[in-house]
């Protein structure tokens, strides 16, 4: 092998070993981005809203309007403005849906439900939707409907 040989072999051993650096910090960096975008989705924190609904006795009669009420917040904070559907749900029949309720500055809404003469006694679910979540909560009708439905305003 010649000078020249060797002189051209050195630098091509070079020149292989300068791109080779160069791949290692392009991979290295790479690597180091993608850590960080790992790292930083998961300090992200996934908040769902928290909605809870009442009502104001755990039984009824005929006689008496289910008054329902309840909150949305996020993350702790109330969210106002904010459409939130109702049904009741009987323990036989079709489900009722109540007119949409808005959520007031401090995340709270409520709404009436005027219990029908033809109301069937037994346990009532009142399920409330809003921003994607749901939650329920019960209540009994006892069956004293004939008894006092005459005397209601």
């Amino acid at each position: 092998m010649n000078i020249e040989t060797t002189m051209e072999v050195m630098k091509m051993g070079i020149l292989i070993k300068i791109i080779l650096g160069e791949v290692a910090v392009l991979l290295a960096l790479l690597i180091l981005v993608l850590l960080i975008h790992i790292w930083l989705l998961l300090r992200k924190k996934i908040v769902v809203p928290e909605l809870t609904v009442a009502t104001d006795k755990p039984s009824y009669d005929h006689t008496e309007d289910v008054n329902i009420s309840g909150t949305l917040k996020e993350d702790g904070q109330p969210m106002a403005g904010k459409t939130i559907s109702i049904k009741i749900v009987p323990p036989e029949g079709e489900e009722i849906e109540l007119a949409d309720v808005q959520t007031d500055e401090e995340g709270e809404y409520a709404a009436v439900w005027d219990i029908p003469v033809d109301a069937v006694p037994g346990t009532y679910k009142v399920e409330a939707t809003g921003m994607g979540v749901t939650a329920t909560t019960t209540f009994t009708l006892g069956n004293n409907h004939r008894k006092f439905k005459n005397f209601r305003d």
